[in-house]
């Protein structure tokens, strides 16, 4: 599957402000509701599988970039993940409390910091 054209600009706007090369991104789609992705910070490759929810396909491309951007020690979902997460949520207007709720479940520790 090819680059959705919406992604393009803002993969290479969060590189070049992070100072960071674009990685390779791996699109596919699923027939399932929800997008999924993983990263592979060393090989600098993002996996994205996008869903039928619309709503998730920016916010989990930015997860996953989120995940590239950090260069703490404690790669995971640490303080410096949800900080730099937080950022580009702020940037790209997808911090919601629908969001933050959702992700707090996933995650507890999100709510102090998303």
């Amino acid at each position: 599957m090819e680059e959705p054209c919406w992604a393009t600009e803002i993969i290479k706007e969060v590189c070049l402000a992070y100072n960071r090369r674009v990685p390779e991104i791996v699109w596919r789609q699923r027939k399932g509701v929800h997008t999924t992705g993983s990263t592979q910070r060393k090989k600098e490759r993002i996996a994205i599988t996008l869903g039928t929810d619309t709503i998730d396909h920016k916010r989990v491309l930015l997860h996953e970039l989120a995940h590239y951007l950090n260069e703490s020690e404690n790669r995971g979902h640490s303080k410096e993940f949800w900080l730099i997460l937080r950022a580009l949520f702020i940037k790209y207007d997808c911090l919601t409390d629908e969001y933050r709720q959702r992700e707090s479940r996933y995650r507890g520790s999100s709510l102090l910091h998303l």
